[in-house]
């Protein structure tokens, strides 16, 4: 893969068909395909205080972790603590996030 290569990165809907390490590691590479200043916006599943009791997470494992039903593929979501710290931890700045119920939308920076 070039790095340094492109100026955006987009994903919808992708990222909630992969395990988290999976995930962390797309983002990872993202980081390095990008251009110093490029953005990476994407969105998933997502976690929160706001959000884990909700009907949205048809099941909960003994440590709280929701997963959903997408397409018959049960699917492991992020807190957004996780998410953050990865994210954070790879170089990328925070611009905007919204959460919508269980769905998460982010515009992330290269620095």
């Amino acid at each position: 893969m070039n790095e340094n290569y492109f100026d955006i990165i987009y994903s919808v809907n992708v990222f909630q068909h992969c395990s988290q390490k999976d995930r962390f590691k797309y983002f990872q590479e993202g980081y390095d395909a990008l251009k110093s200043g490029g953005y990476f916006i994407f969105s998933q599943f997502l976690m929160t205080n706001q959000n884990k009791n909700d009907s949205c997470w048809g099941i909960k494992d003994e440590n709280g972790r929701g997963y959903t039903h997408f397409f018959n593929q049960l699917t492991e979501c992020d807190w957004d603590y996780e998410l953050n710290t990865e994210l954070e931890k790879i170089g990328f700045k925070i611009i905007k996030g919204n959460v919508s119920n269980n769905f998460f939308g982010l515009i992330l920076k290269k620095i």
